[in-house]
């Protein structure tokens, strides 16, 4: 019964650890994002200030916004890919934590331990 309530309790707490790395890197992939966007929405900005006065720079602000939206896609692409591997760390801690409820009998005497 301690053999087995302490595995129960490391695995819950590789569970929690895990979710919590995944949240981090959640949080810092989404931040990324936010700043592509933010970069390209300033150089954006410039290439149309410089095209207007100037009628150049079209080609290279075409280039960039290609590699701001390849950048953008393959950080929406692991945002997705985490989201969906938090979604499976809840529900693994969830059964963990409901695993954790069930009764145990230790010399006829029911002990419901958590």
């Amino acid at each position: 019964y301690m053999a087995e309530q302490a595995q129960f309790e490391a695995e819950l707490k590789a569970a929690k650890a895990r979710y919590s790395d995944c949240v981090s890197e959640n949080t810092e992939a989404v931040t990324a994002l936010r700043k592509v966007m933010e970069r390209r929405r300033d150089i954006g900005t410039m290439y149309k200030a410089q095209n207007e006065s100037v009628g150049m720079g079209w080609g290279r602000g075409q280039r960039e916004e290609t590699s701001f939206a390849a950048e953008a896609n393959t950080l929406k692409k692991s945002i997705v890919q985490q989201e969906a591997q938090l979604q499976g760390l809840v529900q693994e801690i969830n059964s963990l934590r409901s695993r954790s409820f069930d009764v145990y009998t230790v010399d006829g005497a029911d002990v419901n331990y958590q």
